[in-house]
């Protein structure tokens, strides 16, 4: 699940990414954690992530109305803690706005299940693909003071680590 996350979020991150580059990352990132984790442990029978990525987006895009699509991901994914859940959940929220944070956000959360969950999932993978400006200013100060949060700094943060590592600079 972690690897799909940050394929998306990295596909995300892309200038020329779609909605479509971003779901074929999550299921290379969810392949590509298979693999490795095959590797390193035993592989327990379980559902396969990446079926349930594939389900999520059929739902996603066979439903035209945006709160319809979050029901029927909720009944047939599920939207809670386990990660067979959570992750595929959130892509197909991401998928079923077509993009759009505010509307992804919201419609995680009014799902219920582990909605914290879920909704950080589906806004990272959202924000990073349609970027702050596209996120209700409103809302996103309420967050900020509500969390004293400085996401601006946290940002730099990453991005200078994300640098330092592409250069090979060693982290302080």
């Amino acid at each position: 699940g972690a690897g799909a996350v940050a394929a998306a979020i990295a596909e995300s991150l892309n200038p020329d990414s779609n909605i479509l580059t971003v779901l074929d990352a999550a299921v290379y990132g969810a392949r590509k954690g298979y693999e490795i984790g095959k590797k390193q442990t035993i592989v327990l029978r379980s559902p396969s992530m990446i079926s349930r990525i594939n389900l999520a987006a059929e739902i996603a895009v066979t439903h035209d109305d945006f709160y319809t699509a979050c029901e029927r991901l909720a009944e047939v994914i599920g939207c809670g803690l386990p990660l067979l859940e959570a992750v595929p959940f959130a892509i197909g929220v991401f998928l079923a706005s077509r993009g759009d944070p505010n509307l992804a956000i919201l419609g995680s959360v009014n799902m219920g299940g582990d909605a914290d969950t879920t909704s950080t999932i589906t806004g990272a993978i959202t924000g990073s693909f349609a970027g702050i400006t596209k996120f209700n200013q409103e809302t996103y100060r309420k967050v900020v003071e509500v969390n004293n949060f400085d996401l601006e700094k946290i940002a730099k943060d990453l991005t200078e680590i994300a640098l330092k590592k592409e250069m090979n600079i060693p982290s302080a």
